[in-house]
């Protein structure tokens, strides 16, 4: 799926918003190209960063 894979690297190689982001930009995102639901989260913070893996900082912590 050639459209699927291009649509995902240009979106991680984005650096439209470098100059407002005091880390730089690293669009960290998780996708399928048969998904038929999405979760979107708020803007990442140093951990998610640092790491590129989505959810993985206080805001993936379940206190139910």
């Amino acid at each position: 799926m050639p459209s699927f894979t291009l649509l995902l690297s240009e979106v991680r190689a984005c650096t439209i918003c470098t100059a407002h982001l005091p880390l730089g930009p690293r669009p960290t995102l998780q996708l399928h190209p048969y998904a038929r639901i999405l979760i979107a989260g708020q803007a990442p913070g140093r951990k998610v960063h640092e790491s590129g893996i989505p959810f993985a900082d206080a805001s993936g912590d379940h206190r139910w």
